[in-house]
């Protein structure tokens, strides 16, 4: 975990998205991994618990999340411009123990990060390549 309670993971969802814009579906099988914060309805477990183990989980909905705005004064326009300020972040969610609803942040979902574009064959022979080089 990273000083400012963030994980490792790369910040790619900050504030409202649509649906259709984010990487995860209803339906979708994805990772809660072992130190992810949860949030819940869960009485015993309200408003959050840690995951004590990696699992999987299926997506019963998506959250867009939320952003607010505000104005700011633009010195080369002399004019106020709305700004968007991230509030909440898309969230994936879940029936969960007891029927009780779950849901995490989308950031922390790894099915939700960005693909490496090179397939395994590209990369192993960009590697095989740069050892052919050295004497």
């Amino acid at each position: 975990m990273n000083t400012d309670g963030t994980t490792p993971m790369t910040k790619r969802f900050e504030g409202f998205h649509e649906r259709h814009d984010l990487p995860i579906k209803k339906g979708d099988v994805v990772t809660i991994k072992k130190g992810t914060t949860i949030r819940t309805t869960h009485p015993r477990r309200s408003p959050s618990y840690v995951a004590g183990r990696t699992y999987k989980v299926t997506v019963f909905a998506m959250m867009s999340g939320s952003s607010d705005t505000k104005h700011e004064w633009n010195e080369t326009t002399e004019k106020y411009d709305l700004v968007k300020i991230p509030r909440d972040n898309p969230a994936v969610e879940w029936v969960g123990e007891g029927g009780y609803w779950c849901w995490v942040d989308i950031n922390e979902i790894p099915e939700a990060q960005p693909k490496d574009e090179r397939s395994f064959l590209e990369k192993w022979t960009a590697v095989i390549e740069t050892m052919g080089n050295k004497p």
